[in-house]
This record gives C-alpha cells, structure tokens and sequence, in this order.
C-alpha cells in the first residue's frame, strides 16, 4: 500500500507562521526593554519628582520620603508638600497651617522650566491667630541639632503685588516652637532697654529661636528676631539702617537695608550661629541674591546651652496682627529651592 503524503504547505502559510513568529519574538523584546527601563528609573530616580539623595545609597521609589541624611542640594519642597496634603506621615514634619491655599507644582512665573509652590493670601488674612488664615506654616527637623545652620530658598513676588505693612517669611528655629505672635520670647523688662511685658509670659530661660524674614511697605526687607532682649549688646539695637524692637514682638533689624525683586525671583540666604551660653557672640547673616546684606556677630539667641537649631519654620503670612497689615486683596507668592545645610555655601565664603 502506498505511504500517505504529508499535506503541502504552501507558501502563504509559511509566511503567515514565520509573521507570528516573529510577532512573539518582538513582543517579548519590547517587554524585556520595558522591563530594564523601569528598573533604572526606579533605580536612578527621576529628578523632576525626587529629591536629591546621597550618592551611595538609591532613593525611595516613594517621592515623598526624603533620605535620613539630607544633602544640602536636597531639595525640601516636593517632600513638604507631599507632606501637607498628608500623602505621607513624616514624624519630622509637623504642619501649622495653609493646606487648602497652595499649588503645586505651578508653573514658574517667568517662564523657568522648574516647578515651583504657588501660596494664596486671601484677602482680608493675617496672622493666623486671629483665625483669618492665609498662607502657609509647618515646621520641619531635617538637621542633626546644630550650633550653626543655614537655610536658602527663591521667593517671587508680582510686579502688582500690595505689600501693605508687611509679612512674614521662612526662617529656621531651635528649642520649644513658640515664636509665632510674641509667645515666650520678650524677656523680663530691664534697667537697659525698658520694654511693657505682655501677660502670660514665663519667658526664663529662653526655650526657643526662630530667626527669619518680613516683606515691609514698598518691597523692603528685615531680619525678624525673637531673642532675649536685656541679654543683647546694645549695638543689636542701633543696627543701620534702622531697628526697632516692638514692645510686645520680636525686633525688626535692619529695616529698610535690602529690597526684594518685585516682579523676578529673589533668592535668600540666612546663616545663624548660636552664641556661648553667657557670651555674646551669636552670628546672623543675610544674602539677598547672594549679596550680604546683614552682618551681625554680638547676637544672644540662646540662655541654655540645650538649645539648638533643629530645622526650617517655614512661616508666611500678612501680619504683624494689628490693623493695617491685611491683605488688601487675594495676593500670591511663589517658592521654589528650599534647601538647609549646616554651613555656608562655598559661593558665598568666596565672594
């Protein structure tokens, strides 16, 4: 009997085996490339998203978790944020106010390519005490205690921005977190500056600082002080152009000695180094765009040595908290490179 032929194949169903074939084999490259490519942006971090991170160690996949050594190019701000809209639970973070009057991330105002946090002062706001809320307030540890600390950030004002009387700006501070409206901090009055004390105040030994900016009428800056007044060298109150210590507040040095950019970005550095205990010599400085424009080294921040720099307060608001220092109407600021480090940049020794 003769043997069965296999059926022909023909040509056709070649081709269309070999298409198929080769359909899968593509298929399961494109999923190996995939694959290796998700792997070395999980692995690398995408900038735009995470924070800087130490180069030894790969960051979190999670962009709301910061290293536990924060660099000084360690951006704060995508952290914060995630932060104050409680995507994450940070016990080195602790929130004040201002959640439901941010953006972020904003477009930058001037057309940059960085992504920047948009603040709203509704009019009529103030501080916050008073329960007319605008602007923004938490407070965060990212530092070892520290005797010496310096923070930086990018701050921009509209060229229609109303300054009114002023506001206040980000800073850092050590000890008790009590600065806000005078709490704790005048000292008892003195035979050497005589000072009315406000009530309720049991303010020895001092147990907090919080060394920081204000915004003032027509776009002039200060540094903003609560320290203890009668311990101070009394050139602290002399110092140019003007400086005023409010009875019952803190003290407003340097008045008038450095203006912000309305319209563009101007970037601010503050450094601050705690004194001896029983010595006067404290240090403040302030750049404005990288220019000094303070210099003080006879400061007393501090009454017991327990007290150290611990982080940012990052404190904006119109206010003072007398008539007058509202916001005349729905205003906007924007930030942007919020770093903290533990000395001054090397640009700014070198100048």
């Amino acid at each position: 009997m003769p043997r069965s032929r296999p059926p022909k194949t023909t040509l056709s169903s070649q081709l269309a085996s070999a298409t198929a074939y080769g359909f899968v084999v593509l298929l399961v490259i494109l999923v190996i490339i995939s694959a290796a490519l998700l792997f070395q942006a999980a692995w690398r971090g995408d900038s735009s998203t995470f924070p800087t991170f130490p180069d030894d160690k790969p960051p979190s996949t999670k962009p709301c978790v910061l290293a536990a050594v924060v660099k000084p190019t360690t951006d704060l701000l995508p952290w914060a944020v995630c932060q104050v809209r409680k995507e994450a639970d940070d016990s080195n973070f602790h929130y004040g106010y201002g959640r439901e009057d941010i953006t972020y991330p904003h477009p930058d105002p001037v057309g940059g390519t960085d992504k920047v946090l948009k603040i709203l002062y509704p009019k009529n706001s103030i501080n916050p005490r008073s329960g007319r809320v605008g602007g923004l307030g938490f407070h965060t540890k990212r530092l070892p205690e520290a005797n010496e600390a310096y923070i930086e950030y990018e701050v921009y004002f509209a060229q229609e921005f109303k300054w009114v009387k002023g506001g206040k700006l980000p800073g850092l501070y050590g000890g008790r977190i009590e600065c806000a409206g005078g709490y704790r901090m005048v000292n008892p009055v003195s035979h050497h500056h005589p000072l009315p004390q406000p009530p309720r105040f049991t303010p020895i030994p001092l147990t907090s600082l919080c060394p920081s900016l204000m915004w003032r009428a027509n776009s002039a800056g200060e540094a903003y002080l609560y320290v203890p007044r009668s311990e101070q060298h009394s050139t602290l109150f002399e110092y140019p152009p003007r400086t005023i210590a409010d009875a019952t507040y803190g003290i407003s040095l340097g008045r008038g000695g450095f203006n912000f950019r309305d319209g563009g970005w101007t970037r601010v550095g503050i450094f601050v180094g705690l004194n001896d205990v029983d010595a006067q010599n404290g240090v403040l400085k302030v750049w404005i765009d990288d220019k000094e424009v303070v210099d003080f080294g006879k400061m007393v921040y501090r009454t017991q040595d327990t007290v150290r720099i611990a982080g940012v307060m990052f404190d904006t608001f119109f206010g003072g908290s007398k008539p007058g220092f509202e916001a005349a109407e729905d205003s906007y600021t924007y930030f942007k490179n919020l770093h903290i480090a533990s000395a001054i940049p090397d640009r700014l020794i070198d100048k």
